[in-house]
């Protein structure tokens, strides 16, 4: 500003000292408002430890004993799952079996109210 010796010079380093007044203002203000996003951000790290290359090495007693045990409950479990899906055959062939014993012993008892012709 100091060189410039006509009003036009004057004006047009004011415009270009506004315009970057403005972007200057423009990225502060841009800024602020990222670090004001930075406070409410969360990052979640999840670490887990790789698979050792070529597998186990050696036998774990107790690693055996925890698959027993978790076959031990997965039979249990079918066995659970099964006689539920069995439980109304069940109750039906019941039924079905006293109804042929009740009917049995009718037809047997009737048969010894009679008395013996000889």
């Amino acid at each position: 500003m100091k060189q410039s010796q006509k009003v036009e010079d004057i004006i047009a380093v004011q415009e270009q000292i506004d315009r970057v007044q403005t972007e200057l203002d423009r990225l502060a203000s841009r800024l602020k408002y990222l670090n004001g996003k930075i406070d409410y951000s969360t990052i979640s790290v999840n670490l887990q430890e790789p698979e050792p290359v070529g597998g186990e090495t050696g036998h774990s007693f107790l690693s055996t004993i925890n698959n027993g045990i978790a076959g031990f409950f997965g039979m249990i479990d079918i066995i659970i799952v099964v006689l539920f899906s069995l439980l109304p055959l069940i109750i039906f062939g019941g039924a079905v079996y006293g109804i042929y014993r009740w009917r049995r012993g009718r037809t047997v008892g009737d048969i010894k109210a009679e008395p013996e012709k000889r």
